[in-house]
């Protein structure tokens, strides 16, 4: 999930802390449950640029576990709110305090986490309440090693432009040809 200050949509003199649904590689959540041959290329692409970074990192049973690292990003696509949910401004606008995020989201340790993001809360907007209040449970009921695998491949993903260009061509094997149908990746001067 993504945590971020943003002016208070009922009380635009004031910032708010708010926390927003993330977590998922493919573009959308829908992506992982489209049935339509393009998005299952998409689908297949993502899986294999994943793999391939387990591959690189010489991970063993790569394939096997970045299928487990798929199959719990598509748990978390389950509970994240559609597009259309998230374009309603009243829907995405669920303001309270520590104790009521707290309630609402039970099995994550929210104290320790704002201690080592060093904020202190007192107001908050939950965007998504549904997914806030079960994306514990899934962390929760997940095998650690598939999560550890999971954070591994989020790590690189955000950062492949930076590091060799072994990761950064992977990358944009994916975003770049597959999902934007870019045929050659620009000098790295340019990039």
């Amino acid at each position: 999930f993504a945590l971020y200050a943003d002016a208070d949509a009922a009380n635009s003199d004031m910032m708010i802390a708010g926390l927003w649904q993330t977590g998922i590689g493919l573009p959308d959540r829908d992506y992982y449950f489209a049935d339509d041959e393009f998005i299952e290329k998409i689908r297949a692409g993502y899986l294999t640029m994943i793999t391939t970074y387990a591959n690189m990192l010489g991970l063993d049973n790569a394939s096997e576990r970045m299928q487990a690292v798929y199959n719990f990003e598509k748990q978390l696509a389950e509970i994240m709110n559609t597009r259309a949910e998230n374009r309603d401004p009243q829907a995405i606008y669920n303001k309270t305090d520590l104790e009521g995020l707290k309630k609402n989201a039970p099995n994550f340790d929210w104290d320790t986490f704002f201690t080592n993001v060093g904020l202190e809360v007192k107001d908050i907007n939950i965007s998504q309440p549904k997914y806030f209040s079960q994306v514990g449970n899934i962390i929760k009921s997940t095998d650690k090693n598939v999560v550890k695998d999971y954070l591994k491949t989020l790590l690189i993903r955000g950062n492949a432009s930076y590091l060799t260009t072994e990761y950064s061509n992977v990358a944009f094997d994916y975003y770049g040809k597959i999902l934007s149908g870019t045929l050659e990746q620009r000098p790295l001067w340019k990039r």
